[in-house]
């Protein structure tokens, strides 16, 4: 099964990405840090480099993957992060 990951490098995005690929899946990886492609493909994730407050990219990241579910670890709630 082809799965689509948002936030594949955090507290439970990691272990839920290898738990995936080691059960056979074809696993994505959202990040809108470059620098997180080469974690993203040792854990054997195709990267997906895209900022999640940009709704058009973000839409298109996500097109061919039906949505089945979100784990979250909270941090007081989604922020957007201060403009550079």
């Amino acid at each position: 099964m082809r799965v689509f990951v948002a936030g594949p490098t955090g507290v439970i995005g990691i272990p839920l990405v290898r738990e995936l690929v080691a059960a056979g899946h074809e696993v994505a990886g959202m990040t809108r840090s470059a620098s997180k492609v080469e974690m993203l493909r040792g854990l054997g994730a195709e990267p997906v480099v895209c900022d999640v407050y940009d709704a058009d990219a973000a839409r298109e990241a996500v097109a061919a993957f039906r949505p089945t579910g979100r784990l979250t670890a909270g941090r007081g709630g989604a922020r957007r992060p201060p403009s550079a």
